[in-house]
């Protein structure tokens, strides 16, 4: 079929972006602006507003690839990464265009390289999801992994990639035996956080050894990152947590309720008729569908909800700050939005500040 996509916009190699009509014949590009007047389209496709790219091969783990072809076969995937893998790429250099299989396998976000890195640490918070693993530079973040929150299988690449002296965890769920064991093989000791640690807050709260350590490091992190103010966390996961820590550190407690998916599936649950609805789609003020009722009623019921937290802690603390946290966003009124910042790294920040004040004891 012979199809001609008209004014699209394509990037040339200077950078610069120009509008062209392409002429595809056969699932083949025939010509690019200089379309020959012997072409007749069969198709014409309007890429106005629209950019025009080549089909591009997903290449980002397999360059340096190329130099272990046929170094190790008929393994286990797991065992043929760590013990084959990844020890031969730790020793690579930059100049070895080394790329880690680790994207391929886990992946999560990348930062800016550590400068000359040296004592880096580990930072691993396990959640009722997933779990994350962090690395960093002192205070910086390195780099972020998400994975299983039943088993820590990328610990001996990280060994290996990075210079790590020390660590901790952190974890809402019963560790399983399969972390246990990776925990114990790490070269170095590792924290498990526990109302036992010490902490450079003062918490005030009644149970300690029931408190969430996920909520512990939050509010650890809001107040390292707003010294002297007084500050709301808003974590919103699983359950929505609410914790509030005063200007003078002095963590007061919380509120814990259902989270969003939670709370679409109670809905679906614990009724005979209502649908269980997904958070995509139009959230009006007022539902005139019952999917769209369910889904303005959760959404914008959580908003009022943190909403409503946020102005009556303002009626005491005026000067009040509030972390958003979590894997949910949300939308608050113009009046709000000045005080609300949003860090979805709060608790890996929380644990790394943790540690770095046990190191220093």
């Amino acid at each position: 079929m012979n199809i001609l996509i008209k004014n699209a916009n394509v990037l040339l190699a200077d950078g610069k972006v120009k509008i062209v009509d392409i002429a595809i014949k056969d699932s083949k590009i025939l010509a690019i602006e200089n379309i020959p007047e012997t072409f007749k389209a069969e198709k014409v496709i309007d890429g106005t507003d629209k950019l025009a790219t080549a089909g591009f091969i997903n290449a980002h783990t397999h360059v340096s690839m190329t130099l272990l072809r046929s170094y190790a076969d008929d393994m286990k995937l797991m065992d043929w990464v760590e013990n084959k893998i990844w020890p031969i790429e730790a020793k690579m250099k930059k100049e070895d265009n080394s790329s880690s299989m680790l994207h391929l396998f886990f992946f999560y976000f990348t930062f800016a390289p550590a400068k000359e890195p040296k004592d880096l640490n580990l930072i691993i918070d396990i959640g009722n999801s997933v779990a994350k693993l962090a690395i960093f530079d002192k205070g910086e973040l390195v780099e972020v992994f998400r994975g299983s929150n039943h088993s820590l299988d990328c610990l001996p690449m990280l060994c290996s990639r990075y210079p790590l002296k020390r660590g901790i965890i952190a974890s809402v769920i019963t560790l399983s035996n399969t972390i246990r064991h990776q925990l114990e093989r790490l070269p170095f000791n590792i924290i498990e956080l526990s109302h036992e640690t010490p902490v450079p807050v003062t918490n005030l709260y009644k149970t300690p050894q029931t408190l969430g350590m996920d909520r512990l490091a939050a509010v650890v992190a809001a107040n390292w990152l707003k010294p002297g103010h007084d500050v709301l966390v808003i974590d919103a996961g699983t359950c929505v947590t609410y914790d509030f820590i005063d200007a003078d550190g002095a963590y007061h407690g919380g509120n814990i309720s259902p989270g969003m998916r939670m709370r679409f599936k109670a809905l679906n649950i614990f009724t005979d008729k209502l649908p269980k609805v997904s958070a995509k789609g139009e959230v009006p003020m007022y539902g005139q569908s019952t999917e769209t009722a369910i889904r303005a009623g959760v959404i914008r019921g959580m908003e009022f909800e943190m909403s409503g937290y946020i102005t009556h802690l303002q009626k005491n603390y005026p000067e009040l700050l509030v972390f958003l946290t979590g894997g949910d966003d949300f939308s608050f009124d113009t009046n709000l939005k000045s005080i609300i910042f949003a860090d979805r790294f709060l608790v890996l920040k929380g644990l790394n500040r943790i540690l770095s004040y046990n190191d220093k004891l």
